[in-house]
């Protein structure tokens, strides 16, 4: 089914059947929607799939969602695809504020520690039934229009799209598009549609081992008003809780990831328990 969803969608391309719509969406579901397809896979691999949204980057905006979408599901899959062990980072940063068309553009990207690619091969990456495995006994499966796809959605919503890549170290693709804000050109945000806020003033601790994790966190939780440290082991972070305590400045929030080597996040939150109040 996903051969042939590739093939009528280069199809309606090559027709020019294929048409950008321009509708109100959030990109929190956007986001939700994709990690809700890449999880099990991230998952059983072992790798860390993490999300990190800039600061400034509108909740609600308008544009076409399904090929916003279908973009970062082939970028994403095809990181899972070649990447065995380490993490995969799906970023949006704001790369140009409004301008006189009420339009801003948004910077996506989605690096990994996978395989990597020489620079022969990257040349070749956007053709379309092209791969960077070329073989008759490939490794990887694929039709080869993934990228190509990609490629082109990206143009029709009036952006680009480019690859650095180290072979052995992984890759980075990263496109702009250009997007309107919800709420203006006449375009409303839904009703239902969350609002950004700040959460009650208190400090905070985000625990994982994975410091872009540790770093994605601690960034979501200043643009809400909280100050956060991190610490990047369950040891880390029950020294530092004894710490604050001693300070007179103890933590309100502990966000604390649960799969972490050595003391893991579940056996550091029964410690923390079994701690007195005034040192947790």
């Amino acid at each position: 089914m996903g051969i042939i969803n590739d093939i009528l969608d280069f199809s309606r391309i090559e027709a020019g059947k294929l048409h950008v719509e321009q509708v109100a969406f959030g990109l929190d579901e956007l986001l939700e929607h994709l990690s809700s397809l890449s999880d099990v896979k991230s998952e059983a691999k072992g790798i860390e799939l993490i999300f990190r949204v800039g600061p400034g980057v509108p909740a609600r905006l308008v544009g076409d969602p399904l090929r916003l979408g279908q973009v970062l599901i082939n970028l994403t899959g095809n990181a899972l695809k070649f990447t065995e062990r380490g993490e995969i980072v799906v970023a949006v940063a704001l790369e140009r504020g409004a301008g006189a068309d009420d339009r801003i553009v948004l910077a996506f990207s989605v690096s990994d520690t996978g395989i990597g690619m020489t620079q022969s091969q990257i040349a070749r990456l956007f053709q379309s039934f092209s791969q960077a495995d070329s073989s008759t006994t490939r490794k990887y499966g694929g039709t080869g229009l993934g990228l190509s796809i990609s490629r082109r959605l990206v143009e029709l919503m009036g952006g680009d799209i480019q690859v650095t890549s180290t072979l052995g170290a992984g890759s980075c693709f990263t496109f702009t598009v250009p997007l309107g804000v919800a709420g203006s050109d006449g375009v409303e945000p839904m009703d239902d549609a969350p609002r950004p806020g700040t959460l009650p003033a208190t400090r905070a601790l985000v625990v994982d081992d994975s410091l872009t994790a540790r770093q994605a966190l601690a960034e979501m939780l200043a643009a809400l008003g909280v100050q956060a440290d991190t610490a990047a082991s369950g040891e880390d972070c029950l020294a530092q809780l004894e710490q604050a305590a001693l300070d007179g400045q103890p933590y309100g929030l502990v966000l604390m990831d649960y799969l972490m080597p050595g003391l893991d996040g579940v056996e550091t939150i029964r410690r923390m328990r079994k701690r007195p109040p005034a040192s947790r």
